[in-house]
């Protein structure tokens, strides 16, 4: 059994032929003859806009499913980019260490006990116990505070970076006997750069410090 749309290019009147294939050799068929329709043009007008919308929904649909899948595609290629980076960060880099000196001569680095709190994958202390180096490049907050007494005048504090001077600070009063010289920079450093720390006085006498309350500080900021 067929069914085929019947136009007639002349009048344009449709119709709808059903055929039925009974036997080899006789097929009947008939023909329905399609009564036109009046239909206002408000209404024709009303079908072409929701045909219209179904085209804007199927569009729609197709388009937050691509905006999904490529926005699932970049979030995966970020983590696998950033993610070993981002979980590094989150563990804090920092030393902290004291020293055992009780007395200082002019003009000595500051010996640092190599036992104190610090990971050796970020820093690392020299067999004098002097220097510092720096093993990941960053910006890097270095504090050094030292207790001070029978200190003279004009004593202060140097920074040094691979032996140059960046940094000094004089104690806040030369006129009393107990007194803290603190030092706070924020700076750049490259990997494995050497950082010091020399006292200096005006006078050659010892300066005796209270070995409890001395400490430097280094912690990383940002790479």
């Amino acid at each position: 059994m067929n069914v085929d749309l019947l136009l007639s290019e002349e009048s344009g009147d449709a119709a709808l032929q059903l055929t039925i294939n009974l036997l080899p050799y006789w097929s009947p068929k008939y023909v329905f003859p399609m009564v036109p329709m009046a239909i206002e043009k408000h209404e024709a007008l009303q079908a072409q806009i929701r045909d219209i919308h179904e085209d804007i929904e199927e569009i729609k649909s197709a388009e937050e499913a691509i905006v999904a899948r490529f926005t699932d595609l970049l979030y995966s290629k970020v983590r696998e980019l950033t993610g070993p980076a981002l979980l590094r960060r989150q563990r804090a880099v920092y030393l902290v260490a004291s020293t055992s000196t009780k007395s200082f001569a002019n003009g000595a680095k500051i010996a640092w006990d190599a036992s104190q709190k610090f990971d050796r994958k970020d820093f690392s202390i020299s067999s004098c116990s002097t220097k510092i180096s720096i093993i990941k490049s960053g910006v890097y907050q270095v504090q050094v505070r030292i207790p001070l007494s029978n200190a003279p005048n004009s004593t202060y504090l140097s920074l040094l970076v691979n032996s140059d001077v960046v940094a000094k600070c004089y104690q806040a009063d030369p006129t009393n006997y107990c007194n803290t010289v603190q030092l706070t920079e924020i700076i750049e450093l490259r990997g494995h750069a050497i950082v010091e720390v020399v006292i200096n006085k005006a006078s050659n006498s010892t300066q005796h410090s209270d070995t409890l309350g001395n400490r430097i500080a280094i912690l990383l900021l940002g790479e």
